[in-house]
């Protein structure tokens, strides 16, 4: 009973079947009996990550490196909690420490590039590059899963069929993990029985119904269905966290289901004896996903929706739902699963998303009265530099102009204020703000002028954010899915005069608006 291997192993095993309360206490005993083994701060370190409790791991990780040094995993699992927590000088060092151990090491490649990213370092970005594309193509041609994620791809101007390849062997090692399917118990329930007035039974899967873009989007949509033609059930994958969005999806639904502490199979064997005729994902490649539950056929038709601006490359998967614009009919071969396209825009939007009474002045978030202010509160990782130059290039050519940008991170401004100064302009030009609360950002936000997107990965939430907060947008129509978003939300709203070209078009759009005060206007009406 008191043997410290064992206890660690069976920790393993209990947080891989999502037993984490048995799990921590497993571990706690073995900490107790040994509390200066590496080992098992490290297993106490990577319960509370998968349950995305990166405050409550990183003490661990850090006390696993401060026993054992050289532990390549406990510093590059440090650098991937250290990135969900924001610190990126310290992802940054962790990742380095990894690639100081063992040089080329892929998981923690993957991750230093995306910390880079993420800090618009993009000189130390661009120079990691070139490794990191030699491996993600040498894993694919081994026919193994690469360390680079597909979320992670996409803020790289990378090629549509690389994309999916991508994505089928992330999607592909799922499978494997999951296998064996579970066979006979994913019937279709009879045609007949629906026929005679039965509901469809419509199941809705994400660990992301918590105080996340996903909730805050799809919040309204789970009231929406036709009760007398759908049974709606939510299963949640995510810890309470009393969020006005879980709230209101918890008020939408016929039956909401916390599963956060089911394993795959468990879950897929509820899921299918509840007789779900439609599963519906929506994490699809991100963070936290229960990927493998519709491996394992939960149900006889599975679908993705709202949580991955792409597609899954899964086999399991049968539908992607989407609409014209992201994903057109020419790009059916990019995507693994059939599209089912929505006829306006698939992104959703909460048409009683609040806005806070109070009004602002601009002297409150330190924006200058009587200047011209361009905003994006995109998160850092989706800008790259080819999209701040012509930024910049707007503040030159609109005397007085500021840029509003969201990066609280000590790090990004640094990195930005060095660009901005490189390309010839002020750094004080460049003004940062933390996130305050949704409803206060919203009436914030009606403070800007114009509103940038960023050009190789769109904002999602953040596009629809400025439409409801009356600021006009300008987008760029790209290649892939993840840059189409804003320009669906555009022309969906009616305002397809807003969404460019081309990147001079973007520039030309984004000039013409700043020097016509009517027209913006006109817009915000």
């Amino acid at each position: 009973p008191d043997d410290i291997e064992t206890l660690c192993h069976l920790g393993i095993a209990l947080r891989r079947q999502h037993r984490f309360s048995e799990a921590l206490a497993v571990g706690g005993r073995a900490l107790a009996l040994e509390p200066g083994r590496a080992e098992v701060h490290h297993l106490m370190g990577t319960i509370h990550q998968e349950r995305s409790e990166m405050t409550l791991a990183a003490p661990y990780y850090i006390k696993a490196t401060e026993l054992v040094p050289d532990s390549i995993e406990s510093h590059s699992n440090l650098g991937l909690v250290m990135m969900r927590l924001g610190r990126l000088d310290l992802a940054i060092a962790s990742f380095r420490k990894v690639l100081q151990l063992s040089p080329g090491h892929e998981s923690a490649t993957a991750g230093l590039y995306t910390a880079l990213r993420t800090a618009c370092d993009w000189p130390a970005a661009d120079a990691l590059e070139p490794e990191l594309e030699r491996q993600t193509r040498a894993a694919l041609a081994a026919q193994r899963r690469p360390s680079e994620s597909p979320l992670a791809q996409i803020c790289r101007r990378r090629d549509e069929t690389s994309r999916l390849a991508l994505a089928q062997a992330w999607s592909a090692e799922v499978a494997r993990r999951a296998h064996p399917p579970l066979g006979p118990i994913a019937r279709p329930r009879p045609a007949a029985r629906v026929g005679q007035g039965e509901r469809l039974r419509l199941g809705y899967l994400s660990s992301d119904f918590r105080d996340h873009a996903v909730a805050q989007l799809s919040a309204a949509v789970f009231g929406l269905h036709e009760r007398n033609r759908f049974e709606v059930i939510a299963y949640c994958a995510n810890a309470e966290d009393s969020s006005l969005a879980r709230q209101r999806i918890v008020k939408g639904c016929d039956r909401f289901v916390d599963v956060q502490a089911l394993g795959d199979r468990h879950l897929a064997e509820r899921i299918a004896s509840e007789g779900i005729d439609i599963l519906i994902d929506l994490n699809g490649l991100t963070a936290a996903n229960r990927m493998s539950v519709l491996a394992l056929r939960a149900a006889p038709i599975q679908a993705t929706w709202l949580g991955y601006p792409g597609t899954t490359g899964a086999r399991f998967v049968d539908y992607l739902i989407a609409d014209p614009v992201v994903a057109p009919t020419a790009h059916q071969a990019f995507f693994s699963e059939q599209l089912c396209r929505l006829p306006h825009c698939y992104l959703p939007h909460n048409p009683q998303e609040p806005i806070a009474p109070e009004a602002l002045s601009r002297a409150q978030w330190g924006l200058p009265e009587g200047s011209l202010v361009f905003c994006s509160f995109n998160a850092p990782q989706k800008l790259d530099h080819a999209t701040f130059d012509i930024w910049l290039g707007l503040l030159r050519d609109v005397a007085g102009s500021v840029l509003w940008l969201h990066g609280s991170d000590p790090l990004v401004q640094a990195n930005l204020a060095k660009a901005a100064e490189a390309g010839g302009l002020d750094p004080r030009r460049l003004i940062f703000a933390s996130r305050p609360a949704k409803p206060e950002h919203l009436a914030r936000l009606g403070l800007a002028d114009i509103a940038l997107d960023t050009r190789s990965y769109n904002g999602h939430t953040t596009s629809l954010d400025a439409l409801w907060a009356g600021v006009p947008l300008v987008a760029e129509l790209g290649a892939q899915f993840a840059s189409r978003v804003a320009a669906s939300a555009r022309v969906a709203a009616g305002l397809p005069g807003l969404v460019a070209r081309n990147a001079g078009h973007y520039a030309e759009i984004a000039l013409k608006l700043a020097r016509d005060p009517q027209a913006r206007a006109s817009i915000r009406q």
